[in-house]
């Protein structure tokens, strides 16, 4: 069996068939999100590899399987993560769970978080949990100060977030509706990002992720202040991702399209292309761990949002009203 070894990559490649030995300069990458898919490893075309069967092995030395075990392994092992009770940010959290990581989870609703806990202690991860209203800044601070002060944190997840909407009849929504959604959405994610941002900062790097949502870019006429909120959460989250990009702080903005939730429960509409909690946070664990700096999701959601801010604004305005709530 014939072999050839990339000194770069620590990559052994084995060919089972001589005739394949002779290929001294074939391409090899690190990208090991596709390992090992051999076509490419080895920087092949697919029509390549269809026509071969794709006839190589692909043999790792004990430096590369450290390194692919790093990049599986989570973005950070000590993860916190806020509004984790429910919807996206429980998901999130039995996602990030596994042994060696410890999330530290906050919510208003003791509850439910600590079924939260249960379930990600279920699956070996360390886990602390605390009743945190992310409105109030000292409750948040303090809450972080006291993690930091016992260890580094990684990841900061800024989940929490509520949903509201005008009343029956034609009522306009008020102003506490308006602002509690405002005030948690985005007042809540500056909250949490200024109470850790420092400590990141000592500690030289870190991970931010803010949950934002594809209504940020494409509102609709039932939920002003929702939409609202996370507009500007796509703007700070931006904005800082600049500042902090010296202190080696990477900062993530996640838009997720419809998604079944308790919250989202309370308000029937139509909603293209919903998805489960569960099968987005497994699209957002990636793209954290892909260090994006803005990820939308559904695709096709998100094209054709765009697609639609070049259309007219009264041809935008009827066809956004099929997203409106069924009262």
């Amino acid at each position: 069996m014939f072999s050839h070894s990339d000194s770069l990559s620590n990559i052994r490649l084995q060919y089972p068939n001589p005739n394949l030995s002779n290929k001294k300069n074939w391409p090899v990458t690190d990208n090991f999100d596709d390992f090992p898919r051999c076509r490419m490893v080895m920087g092949l075309p697919s029509s390549w590899c269809n026509f071969h069967s794709v006839p190589i092995i692909v043999q790792t030395s004990p430096a590369m399987v450290v390194k692919k075990k790093q990049m599986q392994r989570n973005s950070g092992s000590n993860i916190l993560i806020t509004g984790a009770s429910s919807g996206i940010g429980r998901a999130l959290a039995i996602r990030f769970a596994e042994p060696g990581v410890s999330l530290y989870l906050c919510a208003r609703n003791l509850s439910a978080l600590q079924n939260t806990s249960d379930a990600c202690r279920n699956e070996g991860a360390n886990v602390e949990i605390a009743q945190v209203d992310v409105r109030q800044n000292e409750a948040v601070k303090a809450w972080i100060d006291q993690i930091a002060e016992k260890t580094r944190i990684d990841l900061v997840i800024a989940n929490a977030g509520v949903l509201g909407s005008h009343g029956e009849e034609r009522c306009f929504e008020d102003t506490e509706t308006a602002q509690l959604q405002i005030a948690t959405n985005l007042g809540g994610s500056v909250n949490v990002v200024t109470s850790v941002v420092p400590h990141m900062q000592k500690q030289k790097g870190g991970q931010i992720a803010l949950i934002s949502s594809l209504s940020s870019l494409q509102p609709i006429a039932d939920m002003p202040a929702y939409a609202a909120s996370k507009a500007g959460l796509n703007a700070y989250g931006e904005a800082i991702s600049f500042f902090l990009h010296a202190d080696g702080i990477d900062v993530s903005v996640i838009c997720p399209g419809f998604i079944k939730s308790p919250m989202a429960e309370k308000y029937a509409s139509w909603r293209p292309l919903e998805m489960t909690a569960d099968k987005a946070a497994a699209r957002i664990k990636r793209a954290i761990a892909r260090k994006r700096a803005f990820y939308a999701f559904p695709l096709a959601l998100y094209a054709v949002i765009l697609l639609g801010r070049l259309v007219p604004w009264r041809l935008r305005r009827l066809t956004t009203k099929g997203f409106n709530y069924q009262r």
